[in-house]
């Protein structure tokens, strides 16, 4: 497939991925795999960097952030795991070329191999936290992402601003609060929500309609329990 655009910012968590010896990318692994996914990124660095020898609590940040994301976006385009690890790693060489760094086949190689492994683990990492910490963090991602995205054209551009990955990130826990955000400023929430509770309740005549795209899913969340039937 071709290459996908990874945003620069988490560009270095995978390309960190290099700089770990064998025996430390195996501890990071299992780390991983065992880690609680109902953390934010502080807590899980927490749980994982005394598991893992050999490598910083920054470059496990910047890892964990990274994997995060690209959960997020792996989500949203829906394609075979290994496909989209080549995808990302292809993105990635591509913008370093760019800047004349040094990124060897060899490496695209090895890069591609751990980031596949790391984001076939079944119980992929979110963000998570309690109810009152969830809603404020929403508000502002989703603040932050209005301002960014309103005068983008490209909904490719919107989808991989961080903010909307973060959103997605957060898990199950954002479901009611985008369907509340919708109900009061319909807006394309549509990839989030498909990446988050795997659901497509869009009837395929209403493709492109976002008034009746956005009912759509708020009948969905209705009769699903996340927000309140109205009256």
């Amino acid at each position: 497939m071709s290459s996908i655009s990874v945003p620069e910012q988490y560009q270095p968590g995978i390309i960190a991925l290099l700089k770990v010896p064998d025996s430390s990318y195996s501890q990071l692994l299992s780390a991983l795999k065992d880690a609680n996914a109902a953390l934010f990124v502080t807590g899980l660095v927490s749980q994982i960097a005394p598991n893992v020898d050999g490598v910083s609590p920054h470059d496990i940040r910047e890892i964990v952030e990274s994997l995060v994301a690209m959960y997020a976006v792996r989500a949203q385009l829906d394609i075979p795991v290994g496909d989209f690890a080549k995808g990302v790693i292809d993105g990635i060489a591509d913008f370093q070329y760019a800047v004349h760094a040094e990124f060897f086949d060899v490496e695209k190689s090895r890069l591609q191999q751990r980031l596949g492994e790391l984001l076939a683990i079944d119980r992929p990492l979110g963000i998570t936290s309690k109810a009152k910490d969830v809603l404020r963090l929403f508000n502002d991602l989703a603040e932050t992402w209005r301002r960014d995205t309103s005068m983008m054209s490209s909904l490719e551009n919107k989808f991989l601003h961080p903010a909307y990955l973060r959103i997605i990130g957060l898990g199950m826990d954002a479901t009611p609060l985008i369907l509340e955000e919708m109900k009061q400023r319909p807006g394309h929430w549509f990839c989030a929500l498909k990446a988050i509770t795997g659901a497509n309740p869009m009837r395929p005549e209403h493709a492109g309609n976002v008034k009746r795209m956005t009912e759509d899913w708020i009948f969905w969340g209705e009769q699903n329990g996340h927000i309140r039937t109205q009256r």
